[in-house]
Formats: C-alpha cells, sequence, structure tokens
C-alpha cells in the first residue's frame, strides 16, 4: 500500500517547490524581488525550512507548519483542526496571518476558549486530507474539522494539476466522485466520535466562470453530503474586482484573503460551538 502522502515524503516540498517554480519562471525568477526569494534557513524542530515571499515556511517531519509536538489539550478548550494543501497551510504568509490563526484570534477575542491545530499540507489531496484528520487531527482531541477545498483536492493523491484546467473536473465523473467518496468517510469519522466538521471552498479571487462552476459544484457535493459548509457566493461577488493573490509569482491566497476567509470562519463556528 501507498505510505502517506509518500510524494511529499520522498521529495521535501520545497524541493518540488523550488524546483517546479524555477523551470515555471526560468526568465521571471530574475525579477522577484531579493526579499521575497527562496532562501534556506536552519530552524531548530523544522525538518525543513525557508522563506519565500518574505514570510517564514516551517515544516515538522508530518510536512504541518510547526516545530514544536502537538501539546496536551487544555481543558475547556475548543481545538480547532484546518486541513487542506498550502492554501491552507499559508504559503507566502506569516503564520500568525493564516487562516487558522485568524479564526483563533477572532473567537478569542469573542471570549471563546479556541485553540487551532494548523493541519495544512503542501500537496494534499482530499484522500490526504482524510488520513490527516483520521491520523492527527482526531487523536489530537479536537472539538471541529475546518476543511479548506479547492480544485486540486478532485485529483488523485499525490497527483500534480499542472496539464489540467477546471472544464476536466466539470466534465469526467470520476473527479467528483473521488471528492465525494471521501468526504462522506470523513464525515462519517467526525459523525462517529462526535467532531463538527465544516467545509468551505478556499481560492482567491478574482475566479474564472470555470473555478466558479467548480466552487459551486463543491459546495453542492458537500450539501448533499450533509455537511455544513460556508458559502463564498456573496465573498465572491463583493471582492469580484479585487485580486488576492499573493503576487505575479505566487497565486497562493494573501494576507487580507486569509483574514476574510478567518472571519468567515469564525462567524460559522461561533454559531455551533459548545463548550467540551
Amino acid at each position: 500500500s501507498r505510505s502517506f502522502c509518500s510524494p511529499v515524503r520522498k521529495y521535501p516540498a520545497f524541493v518540488l517547490t523550488f524546483a517546479y517554480r524555477s523551470a515555471l519562471w526560468f526568465k521571471e525568477y530574475p525579477t522577484i524581488p531579493a526579499a521575497w526569494r527562496m532562501r534556506l534557513v536552519n530552524i531548530p524542530g523544522s525538518v525543513y525550512s525557508y522563506y519565500w515571499m518574505g514570510a517564514l515556511h516551517v515544516h515538522d517531519r508530518h510536512g504541518f507548519r510547526r516545530v514544536d509536538p502537538i501539546p496536551p489539550k487544555r481543558e475547556g478548550a475548543y481545538r480547532i483542526a484546518f486541513v487542506g494543501d498550502s492554501f491552507v497551510y499559508g504559503y507566502c504568509v506569516n503564520e500568525n496571518e493564516t487562516l487558522a490563526a485568524v479564526a483563533q484570534s477572532v473567537l478569542r477575542q469573542r471570549g471563546w476558549p479556541a485553540e487551532s491545530l494548523n493541519f495544512g499540507m503542501t500537496g494534499a489531496q482530499v484522500e490526504d486530507v482524510v488520513r490527516i484528520v483520521l491520523e492527527h487531527a482526531l487523536p489530537a482531541e479536537v472539538n471541529a474539522v475546518v476543511y479548506g477545498a479547492n480544485m486540486t483536492d478532485y485529483l488523485p493523491s499525490g497527483e500534480g494539476w499542472r496539464n489540467r484546467n477546471p472544464e476536466d473536473l466539470l466534465a469526467k465523473p470520476e473527479f467528483a466522485e473521488r471528492f465525494r467518496t471521501n468526504l462522506r468517510h470523513l464525515r462519517e469519522e467526525c459523525d462517529r466520535r462526535g467532531v463538527l466538521l465544516l467545509g468551505t471552498f478556499f481560492m482567491p479571487p478574482p475566479l474564472d466562470d470555470s473555478t466558479l462552476k467548480v466552487a459551486k459544484m463543491t459546495e453542492r457535493i458537500i450539501s448533499e453530503e450533509k455537511i455544513p459548509f460556508i458559502p463564498i457566493s456573496d465573498f465572491v461577488d463583493r471582492y469580484a474586482k479585487c485580486d488576492f493573490r499573493f503576487s505575479r509569482w505566487d497565486a497562493h491566497p494573501n494576507a487580507e484573503c486569509h483574514r476574510l476567509y478567518g472571519e468567515m470562519v469564525a462567524n460559522e463556528l461561533e454559531k455551533r460551538i459548545r463548550p467540551s
């Protein structure tokens, strides 16, 4: 059987990222400001770490953005796991600007004893998300799991997005069926343990028509699988003229996008929180 996220374990994420981007931007890489270029650093507790787009990225042995083991759950804490790929991990933004950190901060400001765990991992797709939740989030005694899905989650584990487009996901039912089957398994496991599962489509505007169709398909599947979700239609309409991609060199969500999504997640969680 395949080892968990074997492509990430075999080839550290920063190597894959740097190699791909260097090849893709062979002519553009020199135009990146020096402070934003890839710079490897040694951070105690991190298996591999580097600066990219000015932000420090650390990875533990599982690929998560942390350097210390997950601590025991504090008494009375409402622990929330955030799962997804590099968008949830927070590529290009500082750790305290990520979706997970923002949601925690907002909830704490409102008096909730929230504790966020960022289980976002580079290259994770829906099959990997299920494994992450089963192997890491649920053993950490979380009260809720927030899944920030995007288009690449429809692909088989370890398969890159290159040479794909949103129309592939819409035209070939096997993509939607894989996503649905894994979501159902995830929901059943969370339900069995009394853990809230909350989903949303996490991609930075602007979104083209095809991507919007994938977003609507994602929301439909999540809804049909009886999973609470945060609809993004109003968000997309409100910020249709904004560009929340970090830069011309990297299209991951910028800090403002993380902030807005973090507030939406906090608002939805606050409606559903039941202190443990």
